[in-house]
């Protein structure tokens, strides 16, 4: 990467490594870290062992911490410009990483959970960006903080829901998200495509193609409220 790690804020995740098998799941973490190197991802910096048992894996540091904690804060203010220009980082960083493939399955079994596995993470990412637009949780009907996984799946299993409800935005932007977050795996497109997407409803809307960093205020936007470009 461009940036020194020098001029990064660090931060350490602690690691617990007692028995091998966690030493295993440590040493897997930081390899597979270590190999990634992509502006949108989070980036690795080194690892430390403290102690016998305790190692730990330092990593750059995210000033305004989680997306969900940004998202849901109503005194931090984006614009529809960042909101696009963070899902083609995001959807991009999708595309970047590779899924983990099991070994032991043979090449046509290996492809096909490659493709389920990519256009899942579509859909989670789908169901992100519907959350940066709104504002809120997606599928809130359902439980904020205990979410009802089993009436969610009855419902779906017995069509009385049968799609996520487009997010109040721009058609085209809504189209894509919706698109992402369709129920049938096979009718998603991969994060390729979305990015691509993203990247002409930008120049259509004659969006900056960097994000504006969000800035805190003690108004937000509400639901319905249009979105600014």
């Amino acid at each position: 990467m461009s940036m020194n790690w020098l001029d990064i804020i660090p931060v350490r995740k602690i690691v617990h490594c007692g028995t091998k098998a966690q030493q295993d799941a440590f040493k897997k973490e930081y390899e597979t870290l270590q190999e990634m190197e992509h502006p949108n991802i989070v980036e690795f910096l080194r690892t430390e062992q403290l102690d016998d048992d305790r190692f730990g894996i330092v990593m750059e540091y995210c000033r305004l911490g989680d997306l969900k904690k940004v998202i849901l804060d109503s005194s931090v203010i984006y614009t529809m410009n960042t909101v696009v220009c963070w899902g083609e980082q995001l959807f991009g960083a999708v595309d970047y990483i590779p899924p983990q493939l099991d070994e032991t399955q043979d090449p046509w079994e290996q492809r096909k959970t490659q493709q389920d596995s990519h256009r899942n993470d579509v859909y989670s990412l789908g169901l992100t960006m519907w959350e940066i637009i709104e504002r809120r949780n997606v599928f809130s009907e359902y439980g904020n903080r205990c979410f009802d996984r089993n009436g969610f799946l009855d419902d779906i299993i017995l069509k009385r829901f049968k799609e996520l409800s487009r997010p109040e935005c721009q058609d085209k932007l809504g189209e894509i998200v919706q698109k992402c977050t369709n129920f049938n795996r096979s009718l998603r497109p991969n994060a390729q495509e979305v990015v691509k997407s993203l990247e002409n409803f930008r120049k259509v809307q004659k969006l900056n193609k960097k994000a504006v960093f969000p800035k805190s205020s003690q108004t937000a936007r509400g639901r319905g409220t249009k979105w600014v470009f």
